[in-house]
């Protein structure tokens, strides 16, 4: 859906890196050496939620899928509806009323609810005409304050916050005596993550530290600022280093995925990228920001105070990490220098950009031979235990950003290897600081209290709500089978299904009725359209016991160490995610996102649109809600989805997910010329809160979904009421259902 809007006053986080779209969501990317949660940034880039540094008021901001596009918040949404609902309020201006005004009152629980709902969050005395925002959400504005553990108020983050609570409830309920042994990992990680042990103070001494064991030779280490041993240059090993962060789903100087073959969507293959500095590269190089000043020295105050801690106040291990520093501005100047072939406005790209990536890995091996391709899988391979069906210098793979290579190679030869060392352990210590104990739990609240992360939209200071989110990240299915048990959802299923099929019919429709398109290409769009798979609700095999414990059964998790239970987590999800290297895509199987997951996504590799059960909830959708609600609500993400198989990233990928050029030349030239018009549009529209416009090109592909979606609901509502008869009204809302459509929708796209 949206992410966050900066607060007045606050600098935006800078637009998320470039990189190569495979999950389009309302919160995308899922990747080998990432988070457990699916990320994603702009339209040639997985979609990200993006968090926000707090204004000292803490008013509640609009939410926007990522700070480069805040004005889908601002601007799009309110534009998009304002045009049809301002055109709707002048049919009932003109005509008294509309064709659901004869259909009563709904009286019945769910609509008293919604009607005492949307009445709190409208502002009466706003001219619709002028400001439907205003009209719409503008009393929710008025009344609402941010919780202190977050940093925005919208209707997803409160969504969100239901459903920890729900997995709370679930986690902590006294355990069945034939109870599967997936739920039963599940609460053992939520224990281990509530554990009072967690604190430091435990340990009597420092070295006493689970993490000591990681950072000494061996393992991860030696680390060189910890300064117990002298350091030997000669026995520094690039490559092992960077294939033991692999096991732990470390990102540093390179980016390492498995994703279906972009062309044979049917297979997976490995895909590498440019790396990342861990904060934002313009915090490092925009030192004319004021606030991107601050977050720099807010991140060099945790890593002091980290290393500090880690050596019991040895104050000579404040010049490595003055290195550190040093080392990551050179790197995030790399990373900014190397441009990765962006898509052109019309969704294009060089057509050669996608057969000069792929080679196997000893060619990747004699293109950059300094950082030892072979030996680095291998040992990640090895460590995990995992073979593949071929040889790893056969192997293909894709490397989307050859030009970087040679200026990360530079850039490693001039650093002083000590440097890249400390450089590389401090990202794995940066990533797994929340689990470390308590004290660096602290710090690195405070340290995210005040820096934002285009990765994350919530920080957590309850410890139960880190913990239940934990737990959903990582044994989601276990959780979903527990939440799953009502046969409620059955019901939400063929409900939301249904709604599918009616969204698709509009879209159908409008397809059919384009005149820019050949009529071939028509059929070609339709049967791409038809073919797009609907995965609603929960994967069903987590109702089968045995497949359950399936899922989880090579991992093993501890009573009472928590962040050894962490590092256990990640290093099983990147053995599950190294061995689709051995077998074809399971698109039945796949779903890429937990249950309880509050979002929704499009897969363009798949050609598929995903809904799990945490977006089909009340107030997003609800069983009981009459029709014009549930297309308001969920109807238009539905409609988004499904657009995003046809917008300017989308419409590179055929009915089977393979990347190819199916477009003519006429076709495209036709959809650049509309695609244009729209970044103009939007390119029109002035961002006070960052001081410069919205980027047009950058909002291209979620203007056009935004716009699609509600139309394409409205359109889809029309249709069931054909089908299905008038419905009621809301009690006690002056207004008719063709206007509490748009109305609802205003503040569900809040």
């Amino acid at each position: 859906m949206k992410g966050d809007a900066a607060p007045a006053g606050q600098a935006a986080p800078p637009p998320a890196p470039e990189q190569q779209s495979s999950v389009r969501s309302q919160n995308s990317r899922l990747g080998l050496l990432v988070d457990a949660a699916a990320t994603a940034p702009d339209d040639d880039l997985p979609e990200q939620h993006v968090r926000v540094q707090p204004s000292p008021s803490r008013k509640p901001r609009i939410k926007t899928k990522k700070l480069q596009a805040i004005a889908l918040g601002l601007f799009a949404t309110s534009v998009t509806l304002a045009i049809m609902a301002l055109g709707v309020w002048q049919v009932q201006v003109n005509d008294g009323g509309d064709e659901g005004a004869s259909g009563g009152v709904c009286e019945q629980p769910a609509c008293v609810l919604a009607a005492a709902r949307m009445l709190q969050r409208m502002d009466l005395k706003a001219d619709p005409c002028h400001d439907f925002y205003q009209f719409s959400c503008g009393n929710y504005l008025r009344s609402q304050e941010v919780p202190d553990d977050n940093f925005h108020r919208s209707m997803l983050q409160e969504m969100q916050e239901e459903v920890l609570a729900v997995i709370k409830k679930l986690i902590e309920q006294p355990p069945a005596e034939d109870e599967n042994e997936a739920i039963r990992k599940a609460r053992k990680l939520y224990a281990s993550c509530m554990d009072r042990n967690f604190r430091t103070s435990h340990y009597k001494q420092y070295e006493d530290l689970p993490v000591f064991a990681l950072l000494s030779a061996g393992e991860l280490g030696p680390w060189p600022l910890l300064r117990k041993v002298p350091w030997d240059p000669n026995e520094f090993q690039l490559h092992r280093l960077l294939g033991e962060l692999a096991v732990y789903q470390v990102h540093t100087i390179l980016e390492m995925y498995v994703t279906p073959d972009e062309k044979n969507a049917s297979q997976y293959t490995l895909q590498f990228y440019k790396g990342q500095p861990a904060i934002e590269t313009a915090y490092y190089l925009n030192s004319s920001n004021p606030d991107y000043v601050r977050y720099l020295r807010s991140y060099r105050r945790l890593l002091r105070e980290s290393v500090l801690l880690l050596t019991q106040g040895n104050q000579d291990s404040l010049k490595d990490a003055e290195d550190i520093l040093n080392f990551e501005s050179s790197f995030a100047n790399v990373t900014e220098t190397t441009k990765c072939a962006p898509l052109l406005i019309n969704g294009t790209e060089d057509p050669n950009a996608e057969e000069l990536s792929r080679m196997t890995l000893v060619e990747l091996q004699e293109a950059a031979p300094e950082l030892q391709w072979l030996s680095m899988l291998n040992h990640t391979l090895s460590r995990l235990d995992v073979d593949l069906p071929v040889p790893v210098s056969e192997l293909t793979i894709t490397f989307r950003c050859r030009g970087y290579l040679p200026d990360l190679v530079r850039l490693l030869e001039t650093a002083d290897s000590r440097t890249v060392a400390n450089y590389l352990i401090w990202r794995f210590l940066f990533k797994f600081m929340p689990y470390l104990g308590n004290k660096f739990l602290q710090i690195w609240i405070e340290f995210r209290k005040d820096v934002p992360d285009a990765n994350e939209d919530k920080l957590y200071l309850s410890r139960w709500k880190q913990c239940a989110n934990i737990v959903n990240e990582g044994l989601g299915l276990a959780v979903g089978s527990l939440y799953v048990k009502s046969p409620y959802f059955k019901a939400v299923d063929k409900k939301a299904l249904k709604m599918v099929k009616y969204l698709k019919k509009a879209f159908r429709s409008v397809i059919n009725a384009e005149d820019w398109l050949e009529e071939a290409k028509k059929k070609e769009v339709v049967e791409k359209l038809d073919t797009m798979g609907n995965k609603v609700g929960y994967p069903k095999y987590i109702e089968d016991p045995e497949a359950l414990s399936a899922e989880y059964k090579e991992l093993n998790l501890s009573d009472g160490n928590f962040l050894q239970n962490m590092l256990t987590l990640k290093k099983h999800e990147v053995w599950k995610e190294l061995r689709k290297l051995s077998r074809p895509v399971d698109k039945a199987k796949e779903w890429l996102i937990q249950p309880l997951t509050v979002n929704a996504f499009h897969n363009p590799t798949t050609n598929e649109i995903i809904f799990p059960l945490g977006i089909l909830r009340h107030p997003m959708f609800n069983l009981d809600y009459p029709m014009y609600l549930n297309f308001a609500n969920i109807g238009v993400v539905i409609g988004h989805e499904i657009t995003h198989g046809f917008d300017n990233h989308g419409k590179r990928y055929d009915k089977n997910g393979n990347m190819t050029n199916w477009f003519t030349e006429e076709m495209t030239a036709r959809f650049r010329e509309k695609a244009i018009c729209f970044a103009e549009q939007y390119s029109e529209f002035p961002l006070e809160m960052v001081g410069k416009n919205v980027d047009g090109n950058e909002t291209l592909g979620d203007n056009i979904c935004d716009n699609a979606g509600l139309r394409h609901s409205w359109l889809a509502y029309k249709e069931w009421i054909r089908d299905h008869g008038l419905e009621p009204g809301l009690p006690g809302i002056p207004y008719s259902v063709d206007e509490i459509f748009f109305i609802n929708y205003g503040q569900v796209r809040m």
